[in-house]
């Protein structure tokens, strides 16, 4: 089964740091990394939010469908840009069963991020 885990938040609320500083050590990534292997399945992390990319969400989704796993960011839907419930479908679309990590804590708390990159990780693992 394809799984992606979509870290959810405001701007400034941790999406990126929970990723890069937490979560990718737990799959052995450096900062710069984004592909990884869990438990036989491959992976790739995009940390910048689709709100923040260039690319759109559509296209980015369809070059990374092959991948098992996906770590993606995004803004609330209640926000404004929000492409969460976009990314949401297509998702679906190509297979993948998704769900949301909220960023509604303290981004610069250790504990908080240790807790919600631990989440994300028990997300991909299921």
């Amino acid at each position: 089964m394809k799984i992606a885990v979509i870290v959810v938040g405001s701007h400034f609320s941790g999406k990126s740091r929970v990723i890069n500083a937490y979560l990718k050590p737990l799959l052995g990534l450096s900062l710069r990394q984004r592909l990884f292997q869990r438990k036989g399945k491959s992976g790739c992390i995009l940390s910048q939010s689709f709100e923040e990319s260039r690319s759109e969400g559509k296209d980015k989704i369809q070059r990374h469908a092959h991948f098992d796993l996906l770590v993606l960011a995004a803004r609330p839907d209640t926000e404004s840009p929000s492409q969460l419930l976009a990314i949401e479908k297509l998702l679906t679309k190509h297979g993948f069963k998704h769900h949301r990590v909220v960023m509604d804590g303290d981004p610069q708390s250790e504990p908080y991020c240790k807790r919600k990159a631990k989440e994300i990780l028990g997300h991909l693992d299921a």
